[in-house]
């Protein structure tokens, strides 16, 4: 099968595609901020799929290897000629193979470290031979074999420990290797077996991972894997990850020279690192830590016009977006200005990602938005609540080369399954072996083992029970903290070609999910239903909204992350797009329309009308294929703002009820509820959809916000009769689908922003379990307290209903708070009553098609 070559633009029409479909990163889930090590290695390899593409080594070496930097042609040639006579001589004559690889590592009695310490010896000597050939040959990387030490780091704990790397020379510590100098990471095996394959891929991918991940500089990585004589060659960046057949490296003298001699000659930037980022250092030559001993970074941003500014980092808000391998790597910081050396001016924000490199930037999007068309109310709701922004444009190289994941690392070749496949797994069992934190696999090879086996690294500062956590108490600025999951995976998906780009806003906010108050918070939602309107009037929807990106800034929210907005009117798709499904619309995840319908049939005279019966005919459908390529409309973006009221509810405990403790609560028939409608699309279809199961959540909830839980309830009910509007002749599925929805939405997060005194939420994490002494060590009387019965939010009066006027809603605010009895909870439905003391089976969402059947007809009926 040929190699891949540069693609050409499709010409298909863009109007045949539908709306980009999207594709759930596990390893963005909370869970993997908490796994085990074996567990976490197979979240990483779950996120790539079942497969990647298997190119040759030949196109590996044109493609992304590091050229080799030497003044000498055909220097490999040169080198390899020198092994193979005079002192030189490192190849055996009769065998063909490398001296100290007399016999294949499977044959060896040693273990399997001794068994491949003599790479170290061959890469140098191969160094020494181009040296002696080109007398200003240089080596700027160096290869070791070090499996016992785990390399440091900086921002994520990491007990990995590789089995050699190539890394930086003079970057840190002689003893104590740290991921950030590691260019290629190496695993090894003196079998070729499934298991043992198994094991070296997901310890491989992890260590690319990893490498990816904790260091900001790192655009790409590569990684090398060796069972018994086999060898095969990794890579990985944003958008690509492949891995080359393998070839004998024993034998094969040319590719392992060609190999060596391209890392040991690669700059900084042909290995994968930043040129527009350096680390801070002091005048000793260490790490410059900000306010949170996290390092500091110096970065240009380069404007459209050519013009460049410079930026230093003092404190990190966000790095959760690294925690998948591919996508957008998304970084963001808090920021100085630097004009001649000096920092100065106020704290703006920087924001650090790869995105698509044929979609519209994000600086660009927000200033077409406050250039749209549109009345001056909305001018001035739009301006006040989209981000200042400073500068923004896309990162270049080498003067004017934009960092593109093809046109500048694959050197314009595309990265795919045509040229061939590899299976990330051979067994299923494995699988399971590492999420159980077994991992049998990861036993070293070899009869005489002893001292040859890793040992446990005795690493420091690790979560307890997690190897793979950010490091500190920080959560990379994920609105799950506190929360664990369990994840699915997916088959391969081909990432769109993606480009290097940074934006610097004004504005120093903070995320909602910080909010603890539940007033604040649904202050902070009805104001995003105003900017939402107005939005969609200027012709724009979001397709990202999120408790992340809904900032606040001085009591006002400023809606952020328009990397994926797009104009209602103009068709556009991408191969994928990556994010949080927390937030996702139900047809977004679905990918096609949820509520259509054809006209209604009530009657024997309507089905008559509508299906015309003769004798001997068969009952036929209308000929008119009711069928429609999906688009995301407005409403989408509202039942996004419904999930996260949804959220701050469903998903959190109640903390304090006006500086008290609230009523007693058993949190386990909630937290069943939130993993339902969270992590189960076919329990979100029911939750939105269902009137009598999205009640049974609300009576799951505490008596502190059962009230408002009633609220969202009618806006669930509003949303669902509009979606069943529209959906009938989709004529209105265009910038006015959400109709006035709006007024619903901000009148209702309005009335409960008003009520006075105050709820404080805090997460509804898995020690929230009650238990029997808990029960029992809470006197009688707390518990048979009835508390005040305030009226509740189904009360409130929504479009359609004869409200009252604001003035008089706000001259006598709702009672507080928002508290029911206990005694009035329903019984839990058995649909799904789990048994106490079980793990809480939250499950992250993969795409639709890896439903079984049986489950969506089980939830669709109930």
């Amino acid at each position: 099968m040929g190699e891949p070559v540069t693609p050409k633009k499709s010409q298909k029409p863009l109007e045949t595609h539908s709306d980009t479909p999207f594709v759930h990163k596990a390893a963005r889930s909370i869970s993997h901020l908490n796994e085990s090590l074996p567990a976490s290695r197979q979240t990483v390899l779950g996120d790539l799929g079942a497969s990647i593409p298997e190119v040759s080594v030949a196109f590996f070496f044109e493609s992304v290897c590091p050229r080799i930097t030497s003044r000498v042609d055909s220097l490999v040639d040169k080198v390899v000629s020198r092994l193979t006579k005079g002192s030189n001589n490192i190849i055996d004559d009769e065998t063909g193979r490398w001296v100290d690889f007399a016999i294949s590592p499977g044959e060896s009695s040693k273990g399997e470290d001794p068994t491949f310490k003599p790479l170290e010896n061959l890469v140098r000597a191969i160094g020494d031979a181009a040296s002696a050939e080109d007398s200003d040959f240089t080596c700027n990387l160096m290869f070791e074999n070090s499996p016992y030490v785990s390399p440091a780091s900086d921002h994520w704990n990491s007990s990995s420990r590789p089995d050699g790397y190539f890394r930086a020379r003079g970057m840190g510590d002689e003893q104590k290797p740290h991921w950030k100098d590691i260019a290629l990471s190496a695993e090894y095996k003196k079998y070729t077996q499934n298991e043992t394959r198994d094991d070296v891929v997901s310890k491989v991918i992890w260590g690319m991972h990893h490498s990816m991940r904790e260091d900001p500089r790192r655009r790409f990585t590569f990684g090398l894997t060796v069972e018994d004589h086999e060898m095969r060659l990794w890579y990985a960046s944003r958008a690509d990850v492949m891995v080359t057949r393998p070839f004998d490296f024993l034998t094969d003298h040319r590719s392992v020279v060609h190999l060596a001699l391209a890392f040991l000659s690669s700059g900084s930037q042909d290995a994968g690192w930043d040129p527009t980022m350096k680390a801070l250092v002091d005048d000793n030559g260490d790490a410059l830590l900000d306010i949170d001993d996290r390092p500091r970074f110096e970065m240009t941003v380069r404007e459209e016009d050519g013009s460049e500014v410079i930026f230093r980092t003092t404190r990190l808000i966000s790095f959760i977006g690294t925690a998948a391998m591919q996508g957008r790597g998304t970084r963001v910081w808090e920021a100085k200005r630097v004009e001649d050396g000096q920092e100065c001016g106020d704290s703006v924000v920087l924001k650090d990602c790869w995105v698509d490199d044929d979609r519209l930037r994000e600086g660009t999007i927000i200033k077409m938005i406050r250039e749209s068309d549109i009345g001056a109310e909305g001018r001035n709701v739009l301006d006040e609540h989209l981000l200042t922004i400073i500068c923004h444009g896309d990162v270049r190289v080498d003067g004017d080369v934009v960092d593109h994941t093809r046109d500048l690392m694959t050197r314009g070749k595309e990265v795919s399954l045509k040229s061939g496949e590899f299976r990330l797994r051979t067994s299923r069992t494995s699988t399971q072996h590492a999420v159980n934190g077994e991992n049998r696999s990861s036993r070293r090879s070899g009869t005489n083992r002893g001292s040859s086996s890793k040992r446990s690294s005795g690493r420091s500062g690790a979560k307890r029970g997690s190897n793979t956590a950010p490091k500190g108490t920080s959560s990379a600025g994920h609105h799950r903290a506190g929360e664990s999951t369990l994840v699915q995976h997916h088959e391969y998906y081909q990432y769109h070609p993606r480009v290097h780009y940074r934006i610097v806003v004004k504005e120093v906010c903070t995320a909602l999910h910080h909010e603890v108050s539940l007033f604040h918070i649904f202050k902070y939602l009805s104001q995003t239903a105003t900017v939402l309107r107005f939005l969609h009037e200027a012709g724009w929807v979001h397709r990202d909204l999120s408790t992340g990106n809904i900032l606040i800034f001085n009591g006002k929210i400023k809606l952020a992350d328009f990397e994926y907005a797009k104009q209602v009117d103009i068709p556009s798709s991408h191969d994928i797009r990556t994010g949080t499904a927390d937030f996702m619309a139900v047809e977004v995840d679905l990918q096609h329309y949820f509520f259509q319908g054809g006209q209604s049939v009530d009657t024997i005279g309507d089905f008559k009308q509508t299906y015309p019966i003769t004798r001997g005919q068969r009952i036929h459908p209308p000929s008119e294929s009711t069928a429609r390529v999906f688009r995301y409309n407005p409403l989408h973006d509202f039942e996004s703002l419904w999930w996260i009221s949804v959220y701050f509810v469903a998903n959190k405990k109640v903390e304090r009820i006006d500086q008290k403790a609230p009523p007693f609560h058993r949190y386990q028939q909630q937290k069943s509820w939130a993993a339902d409608i969270f992590y189960s699309l076919p329990g979100r279809k029911s939750a939105l959809r269902v009137d009598e199961d999205f009640q049974l959540m609300i009576d799951s909830l505490s008596p502190g916000v059962r009230g408002i839980g009633d609220g969202i309830n009618l806006l669930r009910k509003s949303l669902v009769k509009r979606y069943s509007r529209i959906e009938k002749d989709f004529s209105s599925v265009g910038r006015t689908a959400a109709g006035h929805i709006h007024e619903d939405f901000f009148e209702l997060f309005d009335v409960i922003a008003q009520t006075t005194g105050e709820i404080i939420i805090g997460p509804l994490s898995q020690q929230d379990s009650v238990d029997k002494a808990t029960v029992l060590a809470t006197p009688l009387a707390t518990r048979s307290e009835e508390p005040q019965v305030p009226k509740r939010a189904s009360d409130i009066p929504v479009k359609g209903s004869a409200p009252k006027a604001r003035a008089e809603r706000r001259t006598e605010p709702n009672p507080r708070p928002f508290v029911q009895h206990e005694a009035q909870h329903r019984p839990f439905g058995t649909r799904i009553r789990r048994r106490e003391g079980l793990p809480h089976p939250m499950q992250t969402r993969s795409k639709t098609r890896g439903l079984t059947l049986n489950e969506t007809h089980q939830t669709e009926f109930l």
